[in-house]
């Protein structure tokens, strides 16, 4: 009997025999492997037909096979271009597989699982090659492109933790941890980098038995190949939290729940702990019971709902949970909902795949997350496909633009890199720093892309002398990649406040309600290529926005950059305010040129007059910024704002590409809006209000 936490529910089993005549269209995938004949194939599971089978196509996943994860080209990239499955066995080996049809940013996979593509086995690893696990099992995909594998040792000790290169299988795997005195070691999970838990970020949780454990390594350990005794028991051994039996498979569920964790236990139970606070709390010690008795490995996809009541959309998370390793030969998808923080499961919404299946021991799903818009009659869009980050909040309404709903493909990926420029740290508080670049999701401090006779489009990002990653002590970037198809003339995103803790030490570097200017997040525009010094440009195809307290984000394309955690770096010599005044002054003249050069076009701007008026206005500011009179600004500003606000059809430059070639920086108010917040809070000294709701004008939330 299969019963659910808090009530003992019986949920009816629905059988499905293996037909193939369904199309189930792939919008993830999950790839499942016979312990006992080494058979691999995918699982189609349709919930709208209540249909569930085994892919009539199959792979070889060798001897015993006991773990398999999913990689994705890079793990600090989108739009990558193949989906690779690596398979590891008892035997001594770690296999690589091409999965199904080629990924291709802004469409969204279709493949039919019934008939998936599994390309034939290209070897990995193998313990007959040199060094490295005997048994690997446990696979687990860690930043930096490793992967993660436990060697589980026999009797008590001897179990192990190796890393691998994912980029070059030739480089001799590391061993991260040995002498591991756990009688086996089941499972590894690498803790995502966009928890809310900061403190668990990108760290490993490893599943052990004998004495039973879920133990917790350090990130730093792998990154530098050195995890000495950086691990603890987390739950159940020596952590006082307790286990209801020995765990056998962990699981967290998708965002943006991913602070809630789902442990398997071989008496067939799964529990539910809150990673939330750092320590593990138990929350319901049955989400789920009665699964059997076994070797029980589990995976979690996200199953997002959009609705669209009344033009709002709404969107609603489930997570699916698949469950393999039963007596009887079976894989479960379960349905658990969130309703109001409390998880719980859907019944009777499973799907069971009972056919043609013997003895699964590993379980692997893709990462990537699919928003479907529902069916509509007029103005359809295409399919929208979304990879939803919790680091950046996305809202889109083009309406007014194209008079049709968006569409096409959005999707974010972020990696924190140290900042290494000297001048930048507390300790060289007299240097001053150079520009840095980042290029190919690398850190330079002279620009490895230049722009030559030869090469005249750049694509490295540049982030200016005047701003330094935080916090001062240790600074840091947050470097946010996005890859989109999405045509987008503005994009504003309400009061979202980002107190970086980049360092990890529990402290938030930056603060938005500071009236400290060297604690306040800074946001840079970009480009501003007209001035002598660039502003963060993406290439010169992009039309972004750093985020800031309150700040707006602007035009994607295929490729873009936003950088977080950035402050202002105050020079030794120079006033305070009249460094942060020329930076105000360089991006009004940036928004000048931008009205200047659009009157060459008569497709740019239109009307004629009111953008010759906007131009004078803003020259007038520019002279009142080089004397650093301020007695005027506030209402000057004010005054440009709300002129903009109620001439946008008469003062929106056309984006770049539309009429515009000169116009590489895009929207008027939203970069006015942008420079109205630098001003009050470097130059007025306002400072943002903490309990500013979303949605009324900037001015609005500074005091």
């Amino acid at each position: 009997m299969l019963t659910k936490a808090p009530f003992a529910a019986v949920i009816p089993l629905l059988a499905s025999s293996f037909f193939l005549s369904f199309q189930t269209l792939a919008d993830s995938y999950v790839a499942g492997v016979n312990y006992s004949n080494g058979q691999l194939y995918a699982l189609c599971f349709d919930d709208d037909t209540g249909t569930a089978a085994r892919s009539a196509t199959l792979g070889d996943g060798g001897k015993r096979p006991v773990s398999m994860v999913f990689f994705t080209g890079k793990t600090d990239e989108l739009g990558k271009d193949s989906l690779q499955l690596l398979v590891a066995d008892e035997a001594g080996q770690i296999n690589r597989f091409v999965w199904g049809e080629q990924l291709t940013v802004g469409v969204e996979p279709q493949k039919r699982c019934e008939v998936i593509e599994i390309s034939a086995s290209q070897n990995f690893y193998s313990k007959r090659g040199g060094n490295g696990p005997s048994a690997p099992n446990g696979l687990s995909v860690a930043p930096g492109d490793k992967l993660l594998a436990l060697s589980p040792g026999k009797g008590k000790g001897g179990g192990e933790l190796w890393s691998f290169d994912l980029l070059d299988p030739a480089q001799p795997p590391v061993r991260l941890l040995n002498n591991l005195a756990y009688s086996s070691l089941q499972e590894t999970l690498v803790l995502p980098s966009n928890m809310a838990s900061t403190t668990l970020q990108e760290d490993v949780l490893i599943v052990a038995n004998g004495p039973d454990a879920i133990l917790k390594l350090d990130r730093s350990c792998y990154a530098n190949g050195q995890c000495a005794n950086q691990w603890v028991e987390f739950i159940g051994g020596s952590s006082g939290i307790a286990l209801p039996a020995s765990p056998s498979g962990i699981a967290l569920l998708p965002s943006p729940n991913q602070d809630k964790l789902l442990v398997m236990t071989e008496a067939g139970q799964v529990a539910l702990y809150s990673l939330q606070t750092g320590t593990p709390v138990l929350e319901n010690p049955a989400l789920l019971s009665g699964l059997g008795n076994g070797k029980f490995k589990i995976k979690t996809l996200r199953d997002i709902d959009v609705n669209q009541p009344q033009g709002a959309n709404q969107i609603d998370f489930k997570a699916h949970l698949y469950v393999a390793g039963r007596n009887n030969g079976s894989v479960l998808q379960i349905t658990l909902v969130d309703n109001n923080g409390v998880i719980s499961v859907e019944s009777p919404d499973f799907l069971e795949v009972n056919q043609g299946i013997q003895h699964p021991r590993a379980l692997a799903v893709t990462a990537e997350d699919f928003i479907r818009i529902p069916p509509c009659t007029e103005n359809c869009p295409d399919e929208i496909v979304v990879n939803i980050s919790t680091v950046i909040q996305h809202s889109f309404d083009v309406s007014q633009q194209t008079g049709e709903p968006i569409s096409g493909y959005i999707g974010e990926t972020f990696q924190v890199l140290a900042d290494p420029r000297p001048g930048c740290h507390r300790d060289s508080a007299n240097q001053v720093p150079g520009p840095l670049y980042i290029w190919q999701d690398n850190l330079y401090l002279q620009d490895p892309d230049p722009v030559t006779p030869a090469n005249p489009v750049s694509t490295s990002v540049m982030i200016p002398s005047y701003l330094c990653g935080s916090p001062d002590n240790d600074p840091h970037i947050m470097l946010v990649r996005t890859v989109s198809n999405i045509e987008v003339t503005r994009i504003e995103v309400d009061h979202l406040i980002f107190d970086t803790d980049l360092d990890n030490n529990g402290l938030p570097d930056l603060n938005c309600y500071t009236s400290d200017k060297l604690r306040q997040p800074a946001a840079g525009w970009a480009p501003i290529p007209e001035l002598a010094e660039d502003g963060i440009v993406e290439g010169r195809q992009v039309i972004d926005l750093v985020t800031g307290c309150g700040s707006v984000r602007m035009k994607t394309r295929e490729l873009s950059y936003f950088v977080l955690g950035l402050r202002n770096k105050i020079q030794p010599d120079i006033p305070a305010l009249n460094q942060y005044a020329q930076i105000v002054l360089n991006e009004f003249q940036g928004l000048r040129q931008t009205l200047v050069e659009a009157q060459y076009a008569p497709a740019c701007v239109g009307d004629l007059q009111a953008a010759t008026q906007m131009e004078a206005d803003i020259l007038a500011i520019e002279n009142n910024l080089n004397n650093l009179s301020l007695s005027t600004l506030q209402s000057d500003m004010l005054s440009l704002l709300q002129r903009l606000r109620d001439n946008q059809a008469n003062l929106n430059v056309a984006a770049k590409g539309q009429g515009c070639l000169q116009n590489t920086q895009g929207d008027l108010l939203s970069r006015m809006t942008h420079i109205y917040f630098n001003g009050a809070t470097k130059l007025l000294d306002q400072v943002w209000a903490s309990d500013c709701p979303a949605g009324i004008n900037l001015e609005q939330c500074l005091y």
